[in-house]
This record gives structure tokens, sequence and C-alpha cells, in this order.
């Protein structure tokens, strides 16, 4: 088993989540979406989480930045940014943080820009919202950007709108958008999936030189486990708003602890494998209405015991892994509970 290395453990840790609950009102009732998210984001690192689609990946990205909170939607638990408390921290204060110091690629570069401002405009101005600099070093930093991130003829390409653009292009504005800042933390939500799969490994390749550059950490949100293979140092696997298992990511795909890990590896397809049908996980996530209060993964998981039925499980330390599951409790495996 992979153990994190000395240098690893020393690194300063830039963001500290702590039993992070995000909750919605549906129906006059408070639902938690997200509960039990426990995890720490260290210097030039990335993290992947990964997790089925709606499993709360996204939402508590949003949360580090402050952008879930308001009518009907609230936030508990800790997130703390270089030892600074985000939570509950005033609109007014979290504007010196958003892009200068966290900064988030979003998901759909088409609805993340502008349609009616030019390209080279949207750019400059995520500088010269948080730095106090002229219009015309803000072209020159934007122009910067726009060759580092590989926009080919950025002169030209400078006055140009969205439109304009292929979808690789405009994932490329929003990343140089993102990074205009130099923030310390980068949290990139799937910023590959509307690419095809030539464009996805260049912009990887990309993102990958563009952390080592600027000696930046990265939250990368995916829901494909070849992604993480293709970025990640550590990896926090998400089930219907849990973190279920951190580990470091030869260690996720050799010795996957908790059964909806192994699950989500087994029905990845494979051209070295003879099984005609794909391997998938029965059963559907529960809806955030019906959320159980014990383990939200029992009614798909094949080791299921009764205990997994009364109970959430609290985190694990297994080796270097820490999960989420009462089959790493001793006492519970030997009652068979």
């Amino acid at each position: 088993m992979m153990l994190e290395s000395a240098e690893t453990t020393s690194r300063e840790t830039l963001l500290q989540v702590d039993d992070l609950r995000i909750e919605f009102r549906i129906g006059g009732k408070w639902r938690a979406a997200t509960r039990n998210i426990d995890f720490e984001l260290k210097a030039d690192e990335t993290l992947a989480l990964v997790g089925e689609s709606g499993c709360g990946k996204s939402i508590t990205c949003r949360s580090i930045l402050g952008l879930v909170d308001g009518p009907g939607a609230r936030t508990k638990g800790s997130i703390k940014f270089k030892g600074q408390e985000l939570v509950g921290l005033p609109d007014r204060k979290f504007q010196h943080i958003r892009g200068q110091d966290v900064a988030m690629i979003f998901q759909e570069p088409q609805t993340a820009l502008n349609p009616v401002m030019r390209v080279g405009d949207q750019i400059s101005e995520a500088i010269t919202s948080h730095m106090q600099v002229s219009s015309a070093e803000a072209r020159r930093r934007t122009l910067e950007l726009m060759e580092s991130v590989r926009i080919p003829a950025p002169e030209q390409r400078y006055r140009a709108y969205p439109h304009q653009f292929s979808g690789g292009m405009r994932q490329r504005v929003v990343i140089a958008m993102a990074l205009a800042c130099q923030p310390s933390v980068l949290l990139a939500d799937e910023p590959t999936t509307a690419l095809d799969v030539t464009i996805q490994a260049q912009v990887l390749s990309e993102l990958r030189e563009l952390r080592e550059r600027n000696q930046m950490s990265v939250i990368f949100i995916t829901h494909s486990m070849g992604v993480v293979a293709a970025v990640a140092d550590r990896v926090a696997v998400m089930y219907a708003g849990e973190v279920v298992e951190i580990a470091q990511v030869a260690t996720i795909f050799e010795e996957p602890r908790h059964p909806y890990t192994q699950a989500l590896l087994h029905s990845i397809p494979s051209v070295e494998s003879d099984k005609e049908e794909l391997q998938v996980i029965p059963g559907q996530v529960p809806s955030i209405a019906n959320f159980p209060e014990a383990c939200r993964f029992a009614d798909r998981c094949p080791h299921v015991m009764p205990r997994c039925r009364q109970e959430a499980p609290p985190r694990f330390q297994v080796g270097s892994t820490e999960v989420r599951c009462w089959l790493y409790d001793v006492d519970t495996v030997e009652a068979g509970q």
C-alpha cells in the first residue's frame, strides 16, 4: 500500500473542510444534500472529487466560494482557508477571496462567459476587479494569459466574442479568467466534460503544466476515473452527499476499501476484459428527500449488515486510507451486526 511521503505530510494545509453540511429547504423541511464532508487540500497538490452525477461534488466546491447560501439554502460546519473561517463570512469579505485567492473553472464555458462581451475584456475584467492596474497593463496581462493557455493569435482573438470560439477554446478562456490573479487554490468543476477526447487530453495536460508553473493547489471535480488517474495526487470518493473514502490515487486503484469505490472501479469498461456485459451498480441513488440517516449506500451494497441500516458509520483509518464503512469496525463484523 502506498503511504503518504514525509514531503506530502509536511506541506502547508491551504484548505481544511470539517463536517460540512449543506442543506436545502424542500417541502417546508431542511434536507441535508451533503453531510460528513471532511477533507484537506495541501500546497501544490491536486485532490480529485469523484462520484456519480448529483453526489454533491459541485455544491461542495461552490460552498468553498460562498456561492450556496441564500433563500432556501444554508451551510453548516467549517471551511478554513489558510486558517480563516469561510462559513458565515460576510459577502464583502468573500469578494477579496473569490478570484484572487480561490478561483473556479465552471463546468460549462458557454454559460460561464458573457455572450455580448468580448473575450479579452472578460479576462481583463477578472484582473481589474482584484488588482489596481491600468487598462494597458490589464490588456498586457490578458494577452499573456491567453498565450499561456495556448489560445492562438491572442492579439486577434482578444476582440472576438465567445460564439466565435470552439468549445475547447472557450474552455481555455474560462481557465485564463480563473488564473488571472494567480490564485493559491483552483476549483475545476468537470472542465473537460463537454470536450471531445483529443481536446480533453490537451486541456488536462495544459492544466497540469499551469498548476506546476504557478504552484497552485487544485480540487478537480470529475465522474471519470480515467481523468482521476491522469491528474490527481489524492482522491476523495463521494456518494449521495458524503465523502466515503479518501486515499492516495495509487491506493484507490490498487486497494479500494469502500464497497462503492470497488463497484465504481469494476464498472469501468476495459478492452482487456472478456466480459460481454458492463458491470453496473444495482439500484439507484436515493433522492435528497429520502436520504437515510444511516449508511446511504446500504440498499445497493453487497456487504450490507443490520447495523448499516441503523447507524451512519464513522470515519475509520485503514492504513493510509480514510473510509466510512462498518466493514472496518472489528466489533461490528465479529458480531455480525
